[in-house]
């Protein structure tokens, strides 16, 4: 009797309710599209639950494992939480046809190493290059991150098949843990943003998601502000992601800078917003700027290129799979010198936008197609199986109690 794959996910994956964190869009928009296709449970580690969680939704099983927080689960080495997945993995994986870990810089491929049915995990971002760039000398973020990056390499050079985006990803594997196959597979981008076909040439301000985080270029992006305001009437700079909760730390950041033509006045502080406040912020702007010190393949970046609105970024990690020069976007170094010239360039060129705004367009509908993403995530699945197994003996879907 043919039935479905019965598939699951190691992910880092938000509550259903009242969640929390990082909403990991990319991951929900593959869970809804697929899950027609296959028996999906997502499992997930999550520190804020009192106690084990299991739901359903729309098809979908949920498992919530409680898990240490911050400082227990580090100085634990996240131990506690790998045992605590493992022990689950191994009463429950006989259920399952593959297992899809989503990122390795958390520890799910950790847990699951030992378990003996087919795996294929997702480059999301790389710990161990990420930690390379962290600007302070001490902090829990070095620290865990030292950790990932350790637990990422040891398991990552282990492992069978891998899905990549950019050339960046596809090359730290190969070079990692040459024997693996990699499955060309880009993120899923949520559906809102292919509905945009706004005309961004006559806006004036710009957009810069990544709140005040310095690996996002938060610094960078205001010298670089100061620079174009120096000759040019610009508008606002719109920022996007965490929210400071008051300005006082904002006025100190441009003293220090010393920056001449920028004020509070000039800095549009939205916070964290959903798809429709994502897509009301491109509506307010003529580009988006993203001078970040390391990023594989940013949705930021992937969102706005759907919707059409010009992306200047600093050409690191994978950012220039994304973006061909001049074409589907314009690419920056991190001096605020560069960044500066490359907004003016675009700011002062009409024809420029225009062609950025159609070419950027059309390319990222067509690497971000879901129909395609969709598929070759179900082939995927069929190869690291083996064989393109269609036809799976019935089993039961899991039950925590």
């Amino acid at each position: 009797m043919n039935r479905k794959m019965n598939v699951l996910w190691l992910a880092n994956y938000p509550l259903l309710e009242n969640h929390k964190g990082h909403a990991a869009s990319w991951i929900r928009a593959l869970a809804d599209a697929i899950r027609q296709d296959v028996e999906l449970t997502i499992v997930t580690w999550k520190p804020s639950i009192e106690k084990d969680m299991k739901a359903q939704r729309d098809g979908i099983s949920y498992v919530y494992l409680k898990s240490p927080r911050g400082i227990v689960d580090l100085l634990s080495a996240s131990q506690l939480k790998i045992r605590k997945l493992n022990e689950f993995l191994k009463q429950h994986s006989q259920e399952f046809d593959i297992i899809h870990i989503h990122g390795s810089e958390n520890q799910y491929l950790a847990a699951c190493a030992s378990i003996d049915i087919p795996k294929v995990l997702s480059i999301q971002g790389i710990i161990s290059e990420y930690y390379k760039i962290i600007p302070e000398l001490i902090s829990y973020r070095r620290f865990y991150w030292l950790l990932s990056g350790y637990y990422e390499k040891k398991y990552c050079k282990k492992l069978a098949h891998f899905m990549c985006r950019t050339h960046w990803d596809t090359g730290w594997v190969n070079k990692l843990n040459p024997e693996a196959h990699v499955h060309q597979v880009w993120e899923m981008i949520r559906p809102e943003f292919f509905s945009v076909y706004d005309d961004f040439t006559e806006n004036n301000n710009l957009l810069y998601v990544g709140g005040m985080q310095s690996i996002k270029g938060f610094k960078e992006m205001l010298q670089a502000l100061d620079l174009v305001k120096a000759s040019q009437n610009v508008g606002k700079l719109i920022i996007l992601g965490g929210k400071p909760d008051n300005m006082t730390s904002v006025e100190q950041l441009i003293k220090k800078l010393q920056l001449k033509h920028v004020s509070l006045n000039d800095l549009d502080f939205r916070g964290m917003q959903d798809v429709n406040g994502m897509i009301n912020a491109y509506r307010d702007s003529f580009c988006l700027v993203h001078p970040s010190y390391i990023d594989n393949s940013p949705n930021s970046v992937c969102e706005a290129q759907i919707a059409g609105l010009p992306v200047i970024a600093s050409a690191v990690g994978g950012v220039s799979s994304l973006i061909l020069d001049g074409q589907t976007g314009l690419l920056t170094g991190l001096d605020p010198n560069e960044i500066s010239q490359q907004i003016i360039r675009l700011w002062k060129d009409k024809d420029l936008q225009k062609k950025l705004m159609l070419t950027s367009r059309q390319v990222a509908r067509e690497r971000h197609d879901p129909v395609e993403i969709k598929e070759n995530v179900l082939q995927t699945y069929q190869e690291v199986i083996g064989n393109g197994m269609e036809v799976f003996a019935d089993t039961k879907r899991i039950s925590i109690n």
